[in-house]
């Protein structure tokens, strides 16, 4: 990950700007529908789009008669939607609307986002994550509460979360520790797991911070980014190296 242009640029994120649910930022209580009728919807939405119902994306200042593969109208220097859609076409949409996006490519004002934090306990946000918990396992952490039984009292389980974190009196578990064996060897690596729980909520933020960081790092880092991994990485020296060959 040489190269990350990250440091020092994350005035884009407020300190405490997760945590801050006061002075209005949730004056009143969402309106929201039932997280099964939200399971229900999700499920079917990830099975018939993996990127996130492309059909009900919209840009506010698209007119009707502007389809997919038209570009909207924009200022100059500012990013075609269709190039906006093709490098966030990973980003959870139930958290990233299409005008969120352009303000991301084409650069915040004052390189500040504010009241990130509606953003995370948004129901649609936090079933989603907890969709992607279910379908990753998992053991059970220090409060000895498996998925399963996570899952039996879902709806309760989900609105207790959503309602710690509006009343910012979320606070996360310990991670519980265990050791696993360790491939090619005798030895055991320590792993750290957490709480059903808090899993779901490090998924809603990560939904929330990941394009935003993700922004910022340069063209030819590889570690821990979506879409990339060591092997693009080796692949690409691999090519360059072919390349620089003489022939």
């Amino acid at each position: 990950m040489d190269g990350d242009r990250t440091a020092g640029r994350f005035g884009a994120v407020k300190q405490g700007s997760l945590l801050r649910a006061r002075n209005g930022v949730h004056a009143g209580k969402p309106k929201s529908r039932s997280v099964t009728e939200l399971r229900v919807s999700i499920v079917a939405r990830k099975r018939g789009n993996a990127r996130g119902a492309k059909g009900r994306r919209k840009v506010d200042s698209v007119n009707d008669k502007h389809t997919e593969t038209q570009s909207a109208a924009v200022p100059p220097g500012a990013k075609q939607a269709e190039e906006t859609q093709d490098r966030w076409s990973w980003v959870e949409r139930s958290v990233w609307s299409e005008r969120m996006l352009e303000v991301l490519a084409n650069g915040v004002k004052g390189d500040q986002w504010l009241s990130l934090i509606d953003k995370v306990w948004k129901e649609d946000n936090l079933s989603v994550a907890w969709l992607k918990t279910t379908r990753n396992g998992g053991s059970w952490g220090v409060d000895g509460q498996s998925i399963r039984q996570f899952n039996m009292h879902l709806d309760r389980e989900l609105k207790a979360l959503q309602q710690e974190l509006l009343a910012d009196r979320y606070t996360p578990r310990p991670v519980r520790r265990c050791w696993i064996a360790k491939l090619g060897s005798k030895e055991k690596r320590p792993l750290g797991i957490p709480a059903v729980p808090d899993r779901i909520v490090q998924g809603a933020i990560r939904h929330v911070l990941e394009p935003i960081f993700e922004r910022e790092f340069a063209e030819h880092s590889y570690g821990f980014r979506p879409g990339r991994g060591c092997k693009d990485a080796f692949d690409l020296a691999k090519a360059r190296d072919l390349a620089s060959q003489p022939r």
